[in-house]
């Protein structure tokens, strides 16, 4: 379920991932996102939890690249990700649980 989205000219502000997830964690979070994350594989390598919590990086099995998003809030199973790209271009929140995003780890 998505509960906010929004479309950007700029679509390099939003149309990586990994450079908003980076971005978002840097600015609100004061933690760093590690470089090389171009793949699914790439991704996983970085898992060092099991559990959502808010201010972690989702990593979702989605295709060969993969995707990341940032938990902005756990709310009995439902989880609320913060990502961009997930629609080309855009950021968005999306509402769901574990499977329904296909996650597959956090970082912390």
């Amino acid at each position: 379920m998505i509960v906010k989205k929004k479309t950007s000219r700029q679509c390099w502000r939003y149309g990586n991932c990994v450079f908003y997830a980076r971005r978002i964690l840097r600015k609100y979070y004061g933690k760093h996102l590690p470089y090389g994350l171009w793949t699914l594989w790439n991704k996983k390598r970085i898992i060092n939890s099991r559990h959502p919590k808010k201010g972690r990086v989702a990593i979702m099995a989605l295709g060969f690249w993969g995707h990341l998003g940032i938990v902005e809030k756990v709310k009995g199973s439902k989880i609320y990700i913060r990502e961009a790209n997930y629609f080309r271009c855009r950021k968005s929140i999306r509402k769901g649980r574990e499977h329904e995003f296909k996650i597959v780890g956090y970082y912390k």
